[in-house]
């Protein structure tokens, strides 16, 4: 019994280094097997993504050997001129030439937002997930993942990257709510429960109404319900035939009862970037901000099937 009850104190120091070794020694291989496992996933990225055109790129790049920030900004310029095959390839470029792992993160980023953009989803979802392989926590990157299932309908997808931003402490009852609209238009509801469900929602997204009334005119149904905003849904009530208090679509016909062949035409403005559509979208195409795209209106006079603007 008193063997068990001794305690050699030196015995206990060489214990508690030898333990602390192997945690450090644990670490270090963990750590550079991490690591190798990275730079082996990212080089697969790299070939899986390469083409023709980055491969020319990449070796005009090579000769020249730009610094990073001055790639970053060779590619946004690219980007914002829409060559978005040259953009990709000067991203992948510096994603070769960096072992900076946060760096690297950002640059997937980057990279799958141009793939993003580009209309290229799969692969910006690939990009996305690799990006959180490095950092599971990026904000920015969760969020992009998420904009890639709702453009690949995989709403369920989409929802549980949001519940993971929540967690990262982002406000996310808006997307929760538009989210779950795209997903109950896409569901085979029936009209009665599909409009029922979409008026809940719209308590928490106003912009929700657009999917109503959206609905109820495809349906051929009388609209039974408060209409949202007439910078929602302005274009809408005019195509369709009903009537509004917009100013616009009133002059529009008080002048054709007067003699002039006038009407109405649409514009669709961000409020956040100030990007300019011929079509609505419940998120901004440029800045990708949900709800803030504006309906604007004016009046045009119709002579020789060509249109004057009137005010």
């Amino acid at each position: 019994m008193e063997l068990f009850e001794y305690r050699d104190p030196v015995f206990g120091l060489i214990v508690l280094f030898a333990v602390l070794l192997l945690v450090s020694l644990m670490s270090y291989v963990w750590g550079t097997f991490s690591l190798k496992h990275s730079q082996k996933s990212l080089e697969n990225i790299v070939k899986r993504f390469e083409n023709g055109k980055a491969s020319e790129v990449g070796e005009l790049l090579g000769a020249v050997k730009p610094n990073l920030n001055l790639l970053l900004a060779f590619a946004l310029t690219l980007q914002k001129t829409g060559d978005f095959e040259k953009a990709i390839a000067v991203y992948l470029f510096a994603l070769k030439e960096t072992s900076d792992q946060k760096r690297r993160q950002e640059l997937l980023v980057l990279l799958g937002k141009t793939h993003l953009k580009a209309g290229f989803f799969k692969r910006a979802e690939d990009l996305f997930l690799e990006s959180l392989k490095i950092s599971a926590r990026d904000d920015e990157a969760l969020r992009q993942l998420g904009f890639v299932y709702e453009k690949l309908r995989q709403y369920d997808k989409s929802l549980e990257v949001l519940d993971a931003l929540k967690e990262l402490g982002e406000e996310t009852n808006t997307q929760h709510a538009y989210v779950n609209a795209l997903k109950i238009v896409a569901s085979k509801f029936d009209f009665a429960e599909k409009s029922q469900k979409l008026l809940l929602l719209a308590k928490e997204f106003t912009l929700i109404k657009r999917m109503l009334i959206e609905l109820y005119t495809r349906e051929k149904r009388e609209l039974d319900f408060d209409l949202p905003p007439l910078d929602m849904c302005a274009d809408l009530l005019y195509f369709a035939g009903l009537d509004s208090n917009e100013w616009n679509t009133k002059a529009a016909k008080c002048l054709n009862e007067n003699g002039f062949v006038a009407k109405v035409e649409f514009s669709f403005v961000c409020d956040e970037c100030k990007a300019v559509s011929p079509l609505f979208s419940y998120r901004c195409g440029q800045c990708a901000r949900l709800g803030s795209v504006k309906v604007k209106s004016k009046i045009v006079k119709e002579e020789n099937d060509r249109s004057y603007h009137i005010f």
